[in-house]
């Protein structure tokens, strides 16, 4: 069974070759297959010295982009939700396999695992266990993982990223005054909308249904203002709380850190997303 998913992994690299220039073909080897090996020693110590190597590690985002493509495929298929989790599992499963056992994807799979089993028994799925648990099962199949610094930086960044995200965005929020709305675009005509209603009609002499347009337009251009504010403060929040886990050992293990991690992080996680998604789909289809 291992040769089929070794002969798997390998007619996925031959399609990359086929589908991507050399350089190209070589990033996408590592941030969809795990495959680090062809991948060029400038173009690693690049992203070491910018603090953004997790990216070529199969992780948490990888295992997520790839359970929310499965999941929206299943779900055209299979209405049971409890089944439909179970193929996830069962996928994943592949998923590390074909990636080739790496510690931080083995952590990424078991914990998104257990989020499904939990769904699936109705309890309440607890982080700090799973991590564990996660934790405890990769020393088992591999005692010496204990020495990998991905497993390290990927337990850390992760826990990170739970004790101090939250902690960040409310300070973040705090010391920029800023107010972000949660009311949703609906017509202008409901009480909420009479004060905004009644200031526009001193200044305009235009008809109801002008001034609601541009009342509905204003509105939803404070939303996606607002909306994009809120996703880059989150990504901010995140790269800080990865960071000040990690650091520590990256200073030990390289001997660098970046001061300004975050900005190459904010960037990346912009991009990343999309370069996964067409990357997963264009091999597979």
């Amino acid at each position: 069974s291992y040769s089929i998913f070794g002969k798997m992994q390998y007619n996925l690299k031959r399609k990359i070759d086929y589908l991507y220039s050399n350089e190209n073909a070589s990033f996408l080897k590592s941030i969809l297959l795990g495959d680090t090996s062809v991948l060029d020693e400038d173009i690693k110590d690049n992203f070491r010295d910018s603090s953004i190597s997790h990216i070529l590690a199969i992780s948490g985002l990888h295992v997520t982009y790839v359970v929310l493509g499965m999941n929206f495929l299943l779900e055209k298929i299979i209405k049971n939700k409890n089944i439909r989790n179970y193929i996830l599992i069962f996928l994943l499963l592949i998923f590390v396999i074909l990636t080739g056992f790496s510690a931080s994807c083995i952590r990424a799979c078991i914990m998104n695992s257990m989020c499904l089993i939990s769904f699936n028994i109705k309890r309440k799925n607890n982080f700090y266990i799973t991590l564990g648990l996660s934790f405890f099962i990769i020393i088992i199949i591999n005692p010496f993982s204990i020495f990998n610094i991905g497993m390290w930086l990927s337990f850390a960044g992760t826990l990170g990223i739970v004790l101090f995200s939250n902690f960040f965005n409310r300070i973040l929020e705090i010391k920029l005054k800023v107010k972000l709305s949660k009311n949703k675009i609906i017509n202008v005509k409901k009480d909420n909308k009479n004060k905004i209603i009644l200031e526009m009609l001193k200044e305009q002499t235009n008809s109801l249904e002008k001034l609601c347009f541009k009342c509905n337009v204003l509105l939803i251009v404070k939303y996606i203002k607002e909306k994009i504010f809120r996703i880059l403060l989150s990504i901010f929040s995140v790269s800080v709380s990865t960071q000040i886990l990690i650091f520590p050992i990256i200073i030990y293990s390289f001997n660098t850190f970046s001061l300004n991690f975050f900005i190459p992080n904010i960037l990346i996680s912009i991009f990343i997303g999309p370069i996964l998604i067409l990357g997963y789909v264009t091999v597979f289809i």
